[in-house]
């Protein structure tokens, strides 16, 4: 179940999803386990945001106790290379 914050807009209050809005802010969150969905998933994120900006920093926060360990890796070596890519 996901938490439902709501957003003052031009159109008022919204309810929106608490990883929507962290994702909004270029935040995202993987408090689960990372198996090739999920990598896909965050890959295609990553890629989206630094499209959109690329001087703007991306926050990635990985809390996630099992799951393919390699994809973890790979994820953190990923995110670093957007990193390098940028400077």
């Amino acid at each position: 179940m996901n938490t439902i914050i709501t957003e003052e807009t031009e159109f008022g209050e919204v309810p929106i999803d608490i990883y929507t809005k962290l994702a909004n802010d270029r935040i995202l969150f993987i408090n689960n386990h990372i198996d090739d969905r999920i990598a896909t998933d965050i890959v295609a994120t990553l890629l989206l945001q630094s499209e959109e900006n690329s001087s703007k920093k991306i926050t990635l926060i990985i809390n996630a106790e099992s799951g393919n360990v390699q994809l973890n890796v790979q994820l953190k070596l990923f995110a670093l290379d957007l990193l390098w890519m940028r400077l």
